[in-house]
């Protein structure tokens, strides 16, 4: 628990090194009609270094620290590749279980990744979610647009959270367990957990007690950690 302490500290170091202590160091000024201007300062403004420093960070276990470097990039650059990068980062750590809110990154997205890509199919997703989240619906309808809705599975899961709010239980079942039929079993363990504690709640106040209990019985409690919630 120490260690885990210290290493939290560390990354919530380097958070506030990545982001405020090099605002701090930038020269502010209100320039062009009233238009916030921020020069990069000079010991980060070279692209190739973010692109070494986030894979690195992501390698040693220091998600803070690479969620602040992909949110300096989306600051600092404009180019394609280092907001490709910039998402594609905040997506992995997202599906790595990333504990904290990470939509509002993508709000100021402007960019146009091929919508059959595993990238592209993410981005749109996550930014129809943030969309929705500031009452953009029709933004957010035309981001979900050009996500594969038949196959994608968080846009499935997605579905199934909006059905089981609607009150319509058997098609949210239904509709998660399509949703982790077509979840890869590589790089999104965190999103099939997530899929199956839902669908375990869902079996539960659908009183198919037996399957919610096989579920906890033979999935959730074998992981480590466990979660405590699962044995409640």
């Amino acid at each position: 628990m120490h260690f885990n302490l210290i290493r939290m500290l560390k990354q919530a170091a380097l958070g506030l090194l990545l982001t405020s202590v090099l605002a701090q160091a930038a020269d502010i000024s209100k320039k062009d009609g009233g238009k916030w201007q921020a020069p990069i300062p000079t010991v980060a403004e070279n692209s190739d270094d973010w692109k070494a420093l986030i894979p690195a960070l992501i390698e040693h276990g220091m998600p803070y620290g690479a969620l602040a470097a992909a949110r300096s990039m989306l600051n600092f650059f404009a180019d394609l590749p280092s907001k490709e990068l910039a998402y594609k980062t905040i997506i992995q750590l997202i599906d790595s279980g990333y504990p904290y809110p990470t939509r509002p990154h993508f709000i100021p997205g402007d960019i146009e990744p091929a919508a059959n890509s595993d990238f592209g199919k993410n981005y749109f997703f996550y930014k129809a979610l943030a969309d929705l989240d500031k009452k953009m619906n029709r933004w957010a309808q035309a981001q979900f647009e050009k996500v594969d809705k038949d196959n994608f599975p968080k846009y499935i899961f997605y579905q199934a959270l909006q059905a089981y709010g609607a009150g319509q239980m058997p098609e949210a079942i239904a509709l998660v367990k399509k949703s982790l039929s077509l979840t890869p079993g590589s790089g999104s363990l965190s999103f099939a957990h997530k899929q199956a504690r839902t669908l375990a709640r869902f079996y539960y106040e659908h009183e198919d007690f037996d399957k919610a209990l096989d579920i906890y019985q033979t999935f959730l409690l074998q992981l480590n950690p466990i979660v405590p919630g699962d044995w409640l």
